[in-house]
């Protein structure tokens, strides 16, 4: 059967006219006309009463008209449906980073989704702390989630890891530990540390991972900024930080800051893609996991 002869029985049977219905698809009225015909001589029975200034459905017209519509609704769904699963519908991508993803890979990544997925519109929500991304994400308030940390019990979000990073101690070129080729972490006690934010996913890890160690640092010094930390780190020989090492390579390799291996060493940050298992975008989130670690191993 023509799918155009049911596109224009669709047609007149919503407008009640043929010359209305020839008028929407292009066509002239000869040539809807010739359409019906034929469909009906296919089908064995008319689908029309043709009446002065009226054309209405016969009662197997009216059986066709359900089915075919509702048919014709689902093909549509399932295009769409389709086109969606390969990111080829304009769509909004809504999503949230922690730190520190959202300062040392994101930059990098942003401007490779935007000129692949042309079609969709990202629009990245200020950082978060994980947690909050995670109810985000559980409430589908957004789409995409970068996060450091996984509930278990979140059986509609599907976590993937992406890369694994080292926590490094971080120092001016000319501070007292610069020189060492490793720093027990005894040595933090004695030091002023500067730190983002103690609720940041990775700080809790590494406080946590300090007290079990029994390491008790006495000059903790808190600045909301990762990027303030590293200037003031770069001018001042007196402070150190602990951060992932992805932060501070670009500082490192020009010479304004120096990484150091700490004994015995602080477990590593996991950073994770997180999304509802019923968001589809299957092309974009492959793209996002082979980028991020293409990025990450670029730097590493």
């Amino acid at each position: 059967m023509d799918f155009r002869f049911l596109e224009s029985f669709i047609a007149v049977a919503e407008l009640r006219s043929f010359s209305k219905a020839a008028e929407k698809l292009h066509l002239t009225q000869p040539g809807i006309s010739s359409r019906i015909q034929n469909l009906e001589k296919e089908l064995g029975f008319s689908l029309f009463f043709r009446l002065k200034g009226e054309t209405k459905l016969t009662p197997n017209g009216e059986i066709l008209f359900y089915h075919v519509k509702r048919g014709l609704a689902e093909i549509n769904d399932a295009i769409t449906n389709i086109k969606e699963q390969k990111g080829l519908t304009k769509k909004e991508i809504l999503f949230k980073a922690t730190n520190p993803f959202d300062m040392s890979i994101l930059p990098y990544l942003l401007p490779d989704l935007y000129k692949t997925f042309s079609q969709v519109k990202f629009t990245v929500l200020p950082r978060g702390y994980s947690e909050d991304v995670f109810q985000m994400v559980a409430e589908k308030k957004i789409e995409l989630g970068f996060v450091n940390n996984i509930k278990k019990n979140e059986r509609n979000i599907i976590v993937i890891p992406l890369f694994t990073e080292p926590i490094v101690l971080v120092t001016h070129p000319n501070h007292r530990l610069a020189s060492k080729e490793i720093v027990d972490l005894t040595e933090l006690q004695n030091e002023t540390v500067l730190y983002v934010d103690s609720a940041v996913t990775y700080w809790k890890s590494v406080f946590r991972f300090l007290t079990k160690q029994g390491i008790h640092i006495g000059n903790k010094v808190e600045i909301n900024s990762t990027e303030t930390i590293k200037n003031v780190v770069m001018e001042n020989p007196e402070v150190v930080t602990l951060i992932t090492k992805m932060c501070v390579i670009k500082e490192m390799n020009r010479g304004a800051l120096q990484i150091i291996p700490l004994a015995p060493e602080i477990p590593k940050l996991t950073t994770y893609l997180i999304f509802n298992n019923d968001l589809g975008q299957p092309e974009l989130i492959s793209f996002i996991q082979k980028k991020t670690k293409d990025i990450y191993s670029s730097f590493s």
